[in-house]
Order: C-alpha cells, then structure tokens, then sequence
C-alpha cells in the first residue's frame, strides 16, 4: 500500500460539507451529505456552480431528511452519484 499525505488546498465558500471529490480537467466536482446541490469549483476562476439534485434543493438539511450522498464516479460522460444506503431514501441516485 502507497502512503500519501492530504493537505489543504482549498477553502471553498458556499460548501457546507463535502463527501464526494472528482478532480476533472480543470475543475473540482462535489457532492455533500446533507445537501441536494451537485458544485463544480472552477480552479484557475475559484468560481463555484451549484447544479439542483432535485424539484426544491436545499442546502444542510435535516439529518432525517438529508440525501446522504456519499461517493461519486465519473465514467463515459456522466457523473454518478451513490446514497449511503443508510434508508430506502438513501439509495443510489
């Protein structure tokens, strides 16, 4: 096993929390817990997009009602997005 070391990099306004980082050309992709917004950090502009995961998105929402997303993948031309599993509303989106 490699070891590495994560350093701080980034202090990212407008992001409550973070659990899924996708490094990709020039931007940062993230998907947090408690949050139904997709952000793209624009590295070289520090421009941050918010893209609504859903009909009424909502940044740090309640624990009971929270997506919980969890991980994130990029494969072909699309971002994949994965619940915790935690409840039936947690799943894979």
């Amino acid at each position: 096993m490699n070891r590495f070391t994560i350093e701080l990099l980034f202090h990212i306004i407008g992001i409550g929390s973070s659990s899924g980082l996708f490094l990709k050309d020039n931007s940062l992709y993230v998907i947090g817990d408690n949050s139904s917004y997709f952000y793209e950090y624009e590295l070289k502009s520090t421009a941050l997009k918010r893209y609504a995961l859903s009909e009424y998105p909502a940044e740090n929402i309640n624990k009971k009602l929270k997506p919980d997303f969890e991980a994130m993948t990029f494969y072909g031309d699309s971002f994949y997005l994965f619940g915790s599993g935690s409840t039936e509303s947690r799943t894979n989106d």
